[in-house]
């Protein structure tokens, strides 16, 4: 392959792509990939996926959103600690852990560091940090190019410059795009990604943390150990002083003031920005249910359970990503694999019964409307519509896709979680 030819990065390891349109390999996408070749019994392919990634972080001190030229200017959701773990559990391959050690150091200095970590101070006075998206770009996207320059007409180049750098910053989500990021939220010109903390974000940091306390240990390397356990506590704090709300039993993303900030006690060059809980209903408000934010025996976890029950996210065909609909497709009524699966894990792991009844009977119905949706278009999608069994997913700024990577892994999941009760059709009710 001649470099100079196309905009792949060169990968030493088979290459699992999502598919359809997505010719390449993406980094947040590759988790629930990984979770489907496990239970393919394709270990040696995951490990292989892993090391693409873990070269990728080698070769730029973070995983790149995808493997592409294009994509070296941001990364996506922090996940690789989980595909590690995920096939260590399967393998106990300590090499695995050893090779991976110092790179996922490697990938946390860069989560940590400005501009991702800001600080803030919670009611009391006490300062925390927390991470956000940020993108290294102030451009329209090379690979959506048209798209962002129609976006941004009209504007001053200033105002264009960090209009693009946010819509860079929401693809660094994941979530592009979302009523999540935008201060009207029916208006993509209003993007503010990189002036919020997001709930999911640092709960997979939290997650990272905790991992890699979790290799350390494995490894004897107690420094490391001590070291990671200290962050993931810290993070732990700060999540619920800033992004917990006990009267609504969830957490919220907090968005910074662009005005409203001071500078640290302990050093006076560091900012401390001022902030506000955004308190809009999204799946992403139940990510670290998944992530063990809460303990063991926590009673808030009961909080968290009955709060998704009354949501309106939960739906007869999946968990719906937010309750606006504005043709964005990180919004309703779309539902979508990773995120379905984090709320299904979460759930689980509660230890509430009433979590453990709703995690089965979501899984049920999520299975059941991807069967039909596959018997519709002979093929599985990218993301399925959440108010009706087989209906598929749309908005956004480009065609569904079908494939699909991250579909395919998490329905595998749930069948070797669940399986599928004998005396219950897989095909939707009213499709009988």
């Amino acid at each position: 392959m001649n470099p100079n030819k196309n905009t792949l990065l060169p990968l030493n390891n088979t290459v699992l792509v999502p598919g359809a349109r997505f010719r390449e390999v993406y980094y947040w996408d590759s988790y629930w990939v990984i979770k489907g070749l496990l239970v393919s019994g394709m270990t040696d392919t995951a490990k292989g996926v892993i090391e693409n990634l873990m070269e990728l972080a080698e070769r730029y001190g973070f995983v790149p959103n995808g493997a592409r030229i294009y994509y070296e200017n941001r990364s996506q959701p922090p996940l690789l600690s989980m595909m590690i773990r995920a096939v260590y559990e399967k393998t106990h391959d300590k090499a695995l852990l050893k090779r991976a050690l110092p790179i996922l150091l490697r990938e946390h200095a860069f989560w940590t560091s400005e501009p991702h970590e800001v600080r803030v101070r919670d009611k009391n006075g006490d300062e925390h940090r927390l991470s956000r998206f940020w993108a290294h770009w102030n451009s329209p996207r090379p690979e959506s190019f048209t798209i962002d320059t129609h976006v941004a007409r009209g504007m001053n180049k200033s105002r264009a410059a960090q209009l693009y750098h946010d819509i860079a910053t929401a693809a660094e989500s994941g979530w592009d795009f979302s009523s999540r990021w935008m201060e009207d939220q029916q208006n993509l010109r209003t993007l503010r990604t990189s002036m919020i903390i997001p709930v999911d974000l640092n709960a997979f940091l939290f997650q990272m943390e905790k991992n890699v306390e979790y290799f350390a240990s494995i490894l004897g390397n107690q420094t490391i150990q001590t070291q990671f356990a200290s962050a993931a506590s810290d993070r732990q704090r700060a999540i619920q002083r800033i992004l917990w709300s006990r009267k609504r039993g969830q957490w919220f993303d907090a968005w910074l003031s662009p005005n409203g900030c001071s500078f640290s006690e302990n050093d006076n060059k560091t900012i401390v920005y001022e902030w506000k809980q955004k308190r809009l209903t999204y799946a992403s408000n139940f990510v670290p249910l998944w992530a063990g934010v809460l303990p063991k025996g926590d009673p808030r976890r009961a909080l968290v359970v009955e709060a998704l029950n009354k949501s309106g996210l939960v739906l007869p065909a999946g968990i719906a990503t937010s309750l606006r609909n504005t043709g964005q497709q990180w919004d309703f009524p779309n539902a979508w694999a990773p995120l379905v699966d984090m709320v299904i894990e979460g759930l689980d792991a509660s230890g509430i019964p009433r979590g453990k009844m709703m995690a089965k009977a979501i899984s049920q119905s999520w299975i059941r409307s991807n069967y039909e949706a596959y018997h519709q278009v002979g093929k599985m999608l990218e993301k399925y519509d959440a108010t009706s069994c087989g209906k598929i997913g749309g908005g956004g700024e480009y065609n569904l896709q079908t494939g699909f990577g991250w579909s395919n892994g998490v329905v595998l999941s749930l069948l070797q979680k669940y399986g599928w009760p004998a005396d219950k059709p897989l095909f939707c009710p009213d499709a009988l």
